[in-house]
């Protein structure tokens, strides 16, 4: 990742007055606004959609929604990120964590300006991911499908929120491999190694060693000490 102080539980004072009575050192699934601070776990599983052309041509699915989102990062290490997002030129400012037994937890703080926003995503430089996010429902679940553009240009994902990370879901036809624990496709690795780029680090990497080349992303756990 960039060069950032790690955040972690308590780094940030804004999110000390978030936390409720018996919620000290762990979340619950249940959202909790304090102080105009939303706090909760994000569970989800993120895929590959391979073809997003047999996403527009299934007949059980239609698009209910495009939402153009344009995020930055201001930081991130460790598993932990402050990223500011405009979703339709609304601004939001988001602490994720580290991924835990399937769930981040996840801190919303609202940004009424949007000139504040726009600042913030300026001082993320070139740390920004921009996408088109669609959604699909398909049985019983709303999924949301993410067309990844400029530099990540060629990566798709479906993701799906549940409620519980032991919930059983029916997957569409167009959804290929998992990848919800593999932190070279969360949007703070892409910012940061951004999808053109891969081919160019593994080229890199092959004139070094054949065996190196196997990873699709230099910054596979085989190769994390790359980064």
């Amino acid at each position: 990742m960039f060069d950032a102080h790690p955040l972690r539980p308590g780094a940030l004072p804004c999110l000390e007055v978030a936390a409720s009575p018996g919620t000290a050192g762990s979340l619950s699934s249940e959202e909790v606004r304090t102080f105009n601070v939303v706090r909760h776990l994000e569970i989800e599983r993120k895929f590959l959609v391979p073809d997003l052309e047999a996403v527009r041509l299934s007949g059980d699915s239609a698009v209910t929604g495009a939402d153009l989102i344009v995020q930055g990062y201001l930081a991130a290490a460790n598993g932990w990120s402050l990223r500011v997002r405009f979703v339709n030129e609304q601004p939001t400012l988001t602490v994720k964590g580290p991924l835990d037994q399937g769930a981040r937890p996840e801190h919303e703080i609202p940004v009424d300006s949007k000139e504040a926003g726009r600042r913030l995503l300026w001082m993320c430089g070139q740390r920004t991911v921009r996408k088109l996010r669609y959604r699909i429902p398909w049985a019983g679940h709303t999924w949301e499908i993410d067309v990844f553009r400029d530099r990540n240009e060629g990566i798709v994902i479906a993701e799906i929120e549940l409620d519980s990370i032991d919930d059983e879901i029916s997957l569409p036809p167009w959804c290929g491999d998992e990848v919800t624990s593999d932190q070279r496709y969360y949007n703070e690795h892409l910012a940061e190694h951004p999808h053109s780029s891969w081919a160019l680090s593994m080229n890199r990497l092959a004139a070094e060693s054949p065996l190196d080349a196997l990873p699709r992303c230099p910054c596979s756990p085989i190769s994390a000490d790359r980064c």
